[in-house]
C-alpha cells in the first residue's frame, strides 16, 4: 500500500497543477484591486493569535479529522481571538498580494 501511494504521489502533484490552471481568472470587486504580482504590499497582517488558537485548541480525533476543542477554551484566549477579528477588520485587502488576500479572508471568515 505505501509504495503504491509513493508512486500516486507525483502523479496526484501533476493533477493538482493542472487543475489549478484550469481554474479562471480572478476577478476583481467593485472599488478594489487585485495587487496579485506586489512582492512588498503596502500593508502587512499579523495572524500569530489565530496560528496559538489553532495549535492550542485543533487536534485530529481517531479518524483524522481536525476538531476544535471548544469547551476548553479560556477567556483569556477568547479575548485575544476576539482583537484578532477586530484587528483584521482594520485591514485594506486591497493593499495585500492575491496569497494574503486569500489567507485574510479565510482567516476572517473561519472564527
Amino acid at each position: 500500500m505505501k509504495k503504491l501511494l509513493i508512486l500516486l504521489l507525483p502523479l496526484m502533484a501533476a493533477c493538482a497543477s493542472v487543475q489549478r490552471l484550469a481554474l479562471p481568472a480572478p476577478q476583481v470587486l467593485p472599488g478594489q484591486t487585485l495587487n496579485r504580482f506586489a512582492s512588498a504590499p503596502g500593508q502587512q497582517v499579523d495572524h500569530r493569535d489565530w496560528t496559538a488558537f489553532l495549535s492550542r485548541y485543533v487536534a485530529p480525533d481517531a479518524q483524522g479529522v481536525n476538531r476544535v476543542a471548544y469547551g476548553q477554551v479560556t477567556q483569556p484566549d477568547t479575548a485575544r481571538l476576539d482583537g484578532y477579528l477586530v484587528d483584521l477588520q482594520a485591514v485594506d485587502p486591497t493593499r495585500l498580494t492575491r496569497d494574503q488576500q486569500l489567507a485574510y479572508w479565510i482567516n476572517l471568515i473561519t472564527p
